[in-house]
Formats: structure tokens, sequence, C-alpha cells
């Protein structure tokens, strides 16, 4: 969402919040030195009625039981603590027409996050699956613009099974929230499919910002890494200080070739495999709830960095596959009827970027070369099919007169990977031309002795023979 601003000529952005809420709003009034502010016994407790809600669900927010008690809450919360009440130096202090911008942490910290006022704001309330949650969620809703004194876009979003009376439910809560938090960026950016573009990650990580002050502190550790993959600013604000912290972006990611080995074992869902499930559980991506395997959070996060941001940029290992290629093909010289392909070029335009071409001396046969991760292909069906269409229609348009082939080289750190899923993508992508073959292509570690800190000299030192190329029969 833009904005022209008239007044200073400029296009700029709406920022978006995204905001846990815990609620601080109710047990800041609760406390002794705010019961001591007023006078005349004109404080209302609300103790009793908290404790009332204190363990309800929000699946119990809407029972008739309980919408006395929550309206008793709401009135007293507007009238004597939003409004009339300012902190001091000296302490609490009765101020009939003044807002209290100290009552929580969401609104300390809001106050500070949305100061610019050339700036446009949307914020997305996230609360935690309990009855007073919520109600702080909608309390925060209605009386935000008024609070911050400005026009301001504000959703509320529920987290389902976001509790601390249940580390099971906890673990859930915690994996919804990474997945409510995906969705808004989905809707933000119109994203129809499964994966985000370099172009919505850029604008992911310049639009939107973390305000982790309220709700569970146990989800901070995770946002803060979920907020790091993403490369999103975070704020957090002490609520006895007014120091809003920044924890900035320092552009970290997930080790690549931690990621190739495994993709495969963590996207299949099955878990089925003995092998599989230690080593998914001792990386502490998965763990038994009751003889099931499920993910944890950090399983979530990690296997989202792997879907929605790898699998659309090449990374580091992927170009180190396509340089362990061209270096196989020029050991080893490609042959099509008969045509020996001694030319090997790497990273050819022709009107689309190839990664490698193989032609003989006169330049009226090729190869043209695409190297896909397994995951990648896996992920990325119909975006190769339409790229595919153009690239060759680009080959044509070049090479009228030429015979050619195009091949897909798809490579794993897996020798024993199951293809099926594979030959399934194939089968789909060979249909468009009979030129197309398909290759798997195993990347295996050197078995010479480097160092346990660094596994890529395993990987760059090792060799592609010809047993490591098994071509997909379609």
């Amino acid at each position: 969402l833009w904005f022209w601003d008239f007044n200073d000529w400029s296009i700029k952005m709406t920022k978006k919040i995204i905001t846990t809420v815990g609620t601080s709003l109710f047990t800041n009034y609760t406390k002794g030195e705010v019961r001591d502010s007023f006078i005349n016994d004109d404080y209302q407790d609300i103790n009793d009625l908290l404790k009332e809600l204190e363990n309800l669900t929000s699946s119990e927010y809407n029972n008739p039981k309980f919408q006395r008690t929550i309206r008793n809450i709401k009135a007293v919360i507007e009238n004597k603590w939003l409004k009339g009440l300012i902190k001091t130096d000296d302490g609490w202090e009765i101020k009939e027409e003044e807002f209290n911008l100290d009552a929580s942490a969401e609104i300390k910290s809001l106050l500070k996050i949305t100061s610019d006022n050339k700036q446009n704001y949307k914020v997305y309330l996230l609360y935690s699956d309990s009855v007073l949650s919520q109600l702080a969620a909608e309390l925060l809703k209605e009386n935000l613009p008024s609070l911050l004194n400005k026009e301001i876009e504000i959703h509320c979003y529920l987290i389902e099974n976001l509790v601390v009376d249940s580390f099971e439910k906890f673990n859930i809560g915690l994996i919804n929230l990474v997945k409510k938090i995906r969705e808004i960026f989905k809707d933000e950016f119109n994203v129809k499919d499964d994966t985000f573009t370099i172009q919505n990650k850029q604008k992911i990580s310049e639009e939107f910002i973390f305000n982790i002050s309220g709700g569970y502190k146990a989800t901070i550790p995770f946002l803060t890494i979920l907020a790091q993959l993403y490369n999103i600013e975070s704020k957090y604000i002490f609520e006895e200080s007014d120091e809003l912290i920044t924890i900035p972006q320092i552009n970290i990611g997930i080790d690549e070739l931690f990621l190739e080995k495994i993709y495969l074992d963590l996207s299949s869902k099955k878990f089925d495999d003995m092998l599989q499930i230690k080593k998914l559980e001792n990386y502490k991506l998965i763990n038994n709830n009751r003889g099931k395997y499920e993910f944890t959070v950090l399983g979530e996060m990690i296997k989202d960095y792997a879907e929605n941001h790898t699998v659309n940029a090449k990374n580091v290992f992927g170009y180190i596959a396509e340089f362990k290629l061209y270096e196989y093909f020029i050991n080893n010289p490609l042959t099509i009827n008969g045509i020996t392909l001694k030319k090997v070029e790497r990273s050819v335009q022709y009107k689309r970027e190839f990664d490698i071409v193989l032609s003989n001396e006169k330049k009226d046969v090729f190869c043209f070369c695409e190297v896909k991760a397994f995951y990648s292909f896996l992920n990325n069906k119909d975006k190769i099919i339409s790229d595919l269409q153009v690239r060759l229609k680009a080959i044509e348009d070049y090479f009228d007169k030429a015979t050619f082939e195009y091949h897909f080289y798809i490579y794993t750190l897996n020798s024993s990977v199951d293809t099926k899923e594979i030959d399934e993508v194939a089968k789909q992508i060979k249909s468009i031309n009979k030129v197309l073959r398909f290759f798997k292509v195993f990347i295996k570690e050197s078995s010479a002795s480097y160092s346990a800190d660094n596994p890529y000299q395993k990987i760059v030192s090792s060799k592609i023979e010809k047993s490591d190329i098994e071509e997909i029969k379609i």
C-alpha cells in the first residue's frame, strides 16, 4: 500500500507492524502503586474478575456465562486506566482528559515505533489463545487510534494453541504463530503460490517490523530467529524504561549444505524411515508426540526457509554444483547422435541465461543444460514449465537449423534418494518437447580428511564421475 504525500512530493509506503499481545494492559492496572494513586476510593479492583477468566481459552470468549465479566473489565480499563491517569517521574497522577501512554507494553512500544508523522502505518495484533489476551487485543484495536493520535489500520488475529500451561500446545501454537505471520506476508503482497520471489522478500524486509514487546516472553527467541531469516527489524521496550531497543537485521541464513542434506527428509512429511527420523530428531526439527512425529517450531521455520527463500534464488551450493558439472563435461564430453560436444560454456545468454551449453566445433549440435536442486525442481514445476517454453523458443530463434537436446541435471547429496516424485514432475515437463531429458546427479563428499568446521571443503574437492549420473527414464 503506497501513498502520495503532496507536502514532500514523495511516494511513501505503509509500514506494517506485527505486534504480539499479552495481558500487561490488565496486570499493570492491578499494581499497588497504581491503586495508591487513586483518591476517594475511586479505584475499582478487577483482580477477582481477572481470576475468573485467567484459565479460559479464546473459544470461551463469546460464552454468555462470561459476558458480564468481560464487559466489566473492559469498562474499568477504558474509564479508569486508558484515560485519566498518566505516569510522571514521581509516580502515577490523575489527569482527567489525558491518555495513559504507559498503560501496556504494546501501547508504549507502538507509540515509539509510529512516531514519524509523515509515515503511514498498519498494525497486526496477534493475541494468544486466551480470553484475556483477546480482550486486550480488542481494547487495543478500539483505543489505539486515540492513544497514538493518528488514523491507523488495525487487524487482530488469534494464534490458536499459543498457551503456556501445556508444552505440547505451546509448540503447536508457535508453529501457528509462524504460519500466521507468513499468511500476513502473502496477503500483503498478493502471493498466490507457496513461494516468495526475490522482490517479495525485499518488500517484506523493507515494509515489516516485528514488535515483540508484548505477549509471552517465551516466543521472543523464535520471533527473533524468524525476523533474522526474513531480514526484518525487531523492536522491544522494557515497561520500566522509555528506551526502544532495535534488534537489527544482520542478514543471517541457514547453511545451504545443511539444507541440501535434510530438505527431502524435511519435506516428505511421512517420517517413516528410522534413519531419517533419527537425523531430524537430532537436529530438533521433529519430535515424537504420542507415537506421531511432528515438526517442532524450529523445523517449521527451517522448512519454510528452504521452500520459500532458497528455491527462488541460486544459492552458494547451486553454483558449486554447476561448476562441478562444468568440470565433468570438460573431462567427459557429451555425445549426441555420434557427434562429440567438446565446447563447454557457462552462463550463456540467449534471451535467457543457460547454466551450461555444450556444442560441437561447427556449432550445429547443442545441448542446453539446466542445473537444479532436487527440492527446487519439486517445488517450482509451474515456473519451470512456463520458463522452459520461453527458453525453447529462444533456442529455436537463434539456432533454427541446429540439432539440440535440453537436459535437466537434478542434483542431490543423497545417493539413495527416492526419485518417484521427481519422475512424476519430469513426466509432466517432458510432455512439452521430446528434446527434454532428465538426469539425477549424486554429488558426493570427498573421502579426504578436512576440518569438520567446513563441510564445503569435502564437497568442492570431490569430482563427479560417470557413475554419479543416472538418467531418469520417462
